[in-house]
């Protein structure tokens, strides 16, 4: 998925970027931009204002050690402003 505004449910959840919730059995990742909640065993964002829960929390962007966190992540800071959707 290259957009998604809203909800994604399933085993591995991927998407470009994401406005809304990501719910995975294990893996929930975003590759760009997300502004929303990942819950999974392990998650994954790169910019963006989020919040993660999981047993592994990473995060593409920011000072090493604050890159990887065990059950509970957050990243605040934008790439550019949010319009995925017209």
């Amino acid at each position: 998925v290259e957009e998604l505004d809203g909800i994604q449910i399933g085993c591995v959840n991927g998407a470009e970027k994401l406005k809304g919730v990501q719910l995975g059995l294990v893996l929930d990742y975003i590759m760009d931009e997300m502004h929303g909640v990942q819950i999974a065993p392990i998650c994954y964002a790169d910019e963006g204002d989020y919040y993660q829960f999981g047993l592994l929390t990473l995060r593409g962007s920011g000072p090493w050690y604050t890159k990887v966190s065990p059950f509970i992540g957050w990243h605040k800071g934008r790439k550019e402003k949010v319009d995925y959707i017209s």
